[in-house]
């Protein structure tokens, strides 16, 4: 039966039009256990993949004795509750970690592969085939790894290339019986990705361009990208910089960077977008780039290298305080601090010094309207909000509340009733991932599945509504 859920949203305006925006982070009490997935071992996280609907999680494992460290991998569904199909009930045991225990590298929907070059289905069955012709092929000596869209995997070695079939044996269809010839791997660029058929490598730099910190390479001809940047060289600061970390967008092909370090202090991060052209965006921040507070009510901070970002316009980081606390903050692409929550940075309720004692480091991803925080025992999913609001320098406020109404569980047909004309909505599934994107009031459903997902309502002035509904 249906019946009318109305979604309400206290907006304050001011009388003129100065916007502040803040994010607010609560947690969704549908995942897992209130929220929360709890390690069920004595361990700690390690690493995580997203695979569709799906999370793959690899954490240390202590036995009963608390003396021999394995690596386990767990696999979540879209609510937080194992999958029963991965694994034993939902894991398995990482046999050959013993003693020197390897973490995630990479994932797919059928199988994993670690650090050490080991191969699991999911049912948690050891490759032994794939490790001997790994053995037989010399794939060592990878710089970074991709498995690619077809289950097939693409290395980077010193000189060249590698493709590799599923079951370790060489691509004969890639280059030269599986290897591509390409250009040195240089101590300047010390780590790489791989999206469609490019791979991009980042560091400090060309040591003559050196505010020039990614080299674009094509994997189907193994030669830099000429049309990218500076002949394949894409510009990532305006000083000389390293790169610690990048984010590829797959909306526009441009890039986000954190950058540490200048010629006057190693200790000053920012933030630098290159675009799909491989030059700074100059709309973003000031001339491309932006810096991160060293210090925020008068506390000090140091930013974690991972990052994540909505399209560019919505940046979030994990930050230390100096006291070792692990906050979250964001940021807009101007460079402007958002509150979260009423407060400069969220506070976690993680400390290093407290909750780290196995040598875990925390993690965090945004997928969609969801941000997972990785600490050394558990998983954390939060809902984001965002309001948008108008603020005056006179003191005079007016109140206004805006509201959305709808059926809820819904059919085949969306249709939305608001106080203020609709701008964009957008539907995500419970994974967080967008399905469905329009700037109607009325949308049709019927291509979603049944099962719950997550409205967004943006208006004409920018206020945003959000909520949870069903699809029955």
């Amino acid at each position: 039966m249906y019946h009318e859920k109305k979604i309400t949203t206290g907006i304050v305006l001011y009388a003129c039009s100065l916007l502040n925006a803040q994010i607010f982070l609560s947690k969704d009490l549908s995942y897992g256990n209130n929220g929360e997935y709890i390690y069920s071992d004595n361990g700690g996280y390690s690493a995580h993949k997203f695979i569709g609907d799906k999370l793959v999680v690899a954490y240390n494992y202590l036995n009963i004795s608390g003396n021999n460290k394995y690596i386990k991998y767990i696999r979540l569904n879209a609510n937080g509750t194992p999958d029963l199909s991965f694994g034993a009930n939902g894991s398995f045991v990482d046999s050959g970690s013993l003693g020197s225990p390897s973490s995630l590298l990479d994932a797919n929907a059928d199988y994993l592969i670690n650090y050490s070059d080991d191969k699991y289905s999911t049912a948690g069955q050891y490759d032994t085939a794939f490790q001997m012709n790994w053995a037989t092929n010399d794939i060592s000596g990878k710089k970074y790894i991709s498995i690619l869209p077809d289950g097939k995997m693409l290395f980077r070695k010193d000189d060249n290339f590698t493709r590799i079939l599923a079951n370790g044996t060489l691509d004969t269809g890639y280059g030269t019986n599986g290897r591509l010839s390409t250009i040195n791997y240089s101590t300047a660029f010390t780590y790489g990705v791989i999206h469609n058929n490019f791979a991009y490598e980042f560091g400090s730099g060309d040591s003559n361009l050196n505010n020039y910190g990614i080299r674009k390479l094509n994997i189907i001809t193994g030669s830099l990208d000429s049309g990218y940047g500076n002949n394949g060289l894409g510009e990532t600061s305006l000083i000389p910089a390293t790169v610690r970390n990048s984010m590829y967008n797959e909306t526009d092909g441009s890039m986000l960077n954190m950058l540490n370090g200048n010629s006057s202090n190693n200790n000053q991060y920012s933030i630098s977008k290159t675009a799909s052209n491989g030059l700074l965006d100059t709309v973003f921040g000031t001339n491309g780039v932006f810096m991160l507070n060293n210090e925020i009510n008068s506390i000090g901070y140091t930013p974690y290298s991972n990052f994540y970002a909505d399209n560019g316009n919505r940046l979030f980081f994990l930050l230390k305080s100096d006291a070792g606390d692990i906050t979250i903050a964001s940021y807009s692409s101007s460079g402007a601090l958002k509150n979260i929550n009423n407060q400069p940075v969220f506070n976690t309720g993680d400390n290093t010094y407290i909750n780290y004692s196995y040598g875990e480091y925390p993690n965090f991803q945004v997928v969609g309207n969801y941000l997972y925080f990785f600490s050394p025992k558990k998983i954390t999913r939060y809902i984001i909000n965002e309001q948008i609001q108008t603020l005056s320098t006179t003191p005079e406020k007016l109140k206004k509340t805006i509201n959305a109404t709808f059926e809820n569980p819904f059919k085949n047909e969306l249709k939305l009733q608001t106080e203020e004309k609709i701008k964009d909505v957008e539907i995500y599934d419970e994974s967080g991932k967008l399905i469905v994107k329009g700037n109607t009031a009325e949308m049709n459903t019927s291509s979603l599945v049944k099962g719950v997902y997550f409205i967004k309502i943006t208006t004409v002035s920018n206020q945003i509504i959000s909520k949870k509904a069903i699809k029955n």
